[in-house]
């Protein structure tokens, strides 16, 4: 329930920017995103790299899995309590 809580928090820092999302991922340091999130007063994630997009959260390789992850853990989850709900 936490990742599905942090993946949350992330994407909406992702949507929206810095605000109350973003706020709540630093707070719980990350939580359970294992890719990079740009702390307060950082501005890039690799400084000198020209071609670095201007977000937040790393979109990276590990945070797309991330995500397909705890899509399909969701997904199982509903399946096993919901049976009746076609996915």
């Amino acid at each position: 329930m936490s990742q599905f809580q942090d993946l949350e928090l992330a994407t909406n820092a992702l949507k929206h920017g810095r605000g109350r999302s973003y706020d709540s991922i630093i707070a719980k340091n990350g939580g359970s995103v294992s890719s990079k999130i740009k702390l307060p007063d950082e501005y890039f994630f690799d400084e000198g790299d020209v071609s670095e997009v201007s977000t937040l959260i790393d979109v990276d390789d590990t945070f797309i899995f991330y995500c397909v992850d705890i899509i399909s853990q969701v997904s199982e989850y509903i399946k096993r309590v919901r049976p009746e709900v076609v996915l």
